[in-house]
């Protein structure tokens, strides 16, 4: 039964995508409309769930109360193997990484392969270009933390008594092991292409939008709609800063796997900052 709940889920997903392409490309209003509330409400939801999560991977003793809260929230980072995928995916658990991490490649493929269908389709009911970009742009948004926490998951090394050093989240993958070479040829192409990449069209996007605004570039400024829609026209570029948090709570992390006062040293200025 957990490999049928399992394909159900991955149905639902590919279904909220589609509905994600007419929620996410409402008309702008000078007022807050009740969908715009709603949508807006749900992704700060999301974003303060997956930086619980991501502190919640700290090598620090929590108390016992918190554990359930933090493996609640780490499932909104793919941490999925507490919900039975092993059962599906195998014990292997490089192509449970890779899987996971293939979640956001697929995601925007499967919009692109809409996109291209519904060309197929009446010219009413075809998709646009823009409002497609824009729907990709904020699934990527959405899961940006998830996709650094990912990401950056094989370079997080802890040291056994012996000398040994295993995945923090992998504990049965030895740190210089070919399975671990695997899971960093992963990361690092997620890392370099999703996350860095992502980051650096949106600031490029951001630093663009004022000149394609003054130009009637419309379809431009469309495609960066998820960007820009949630914030006041002097304060259009507040998007990138945000996007920045989930990357630099992950990388105390990373630097400090071993050492968790310096992790809650660093998240705590970050958090403080941010």
């Amino acid at each position: 039964w957990r490999q049928a709940l399992w394909v159900l889920s991955l149905c639902s997903i590919f279904a909220f995508l589609i509905l994600a392409y007419y929620l996410s490309t409402s008309k702008v209003t000078s007022k807050a409309t009740v969908l715009f509330a709603t949508t807006a409400s749900f992704g700060m939801l999301v974003m303060s769930m997956q930086n619980m999560g991501l502190i919640g991977m700290m090598t620090v003793q929590w108390p016992p109360n918190l554990q359930g809260l933090f493996s609640v929230c780490q499932f909104l980072l793919l941490d999925i193997d507490s919900f039975g995928f092993g059962c599906v995916a195998g014990q292997f658990e490089p192509i449970r990484y890779l899987l996971g991490a293939m979640i956001f490649p697929v995601g925007v493929a499967w919009l692109g392969l809409a996109y291209a269908v519904s060309r197929l389709l009446p010219k009413k009911q075809r998709w646009e270009g823009p409002k497609v970009c824009s729907t990709m742009g904020a699934f990527l948004q959405v899961g940006f933390s998830t996709m650094s926490a990912t990401s950056l998951a094989p370079m997080m090394c802890y040291k056994h008594p012996n000398g040994e050093r295993s995945l923090l989240k992998y504990p049965g993958v030895l740190c210089g092991s070919t399975e671990h070479t695997f899971m960093l040829v992963v990361g690092w192409t997620l890392l370099s292409v999703f996350v860095l990449g992502f980051m650096a069209l949106c600031i490029f996007a951001v630093s663009q939008v004022p000149t394609w605004s003054a130009r009637k570039r419309n379809r431009l400024v469309a495609s960066v709609r998820f960007l820009i829609f949630r914030f006041r026209l002097d304060s259009w570029w507040f998007g990138v800063p945000l996007l920045v948090r989930g990357p630099l709570i992950n990388l105390p992390v990373v630097l400090a796997t071993d050492y968790p006062p310096i992790q809650v040293v660093c998240i705590c200025v970050i958090l403080t900052v941010m």
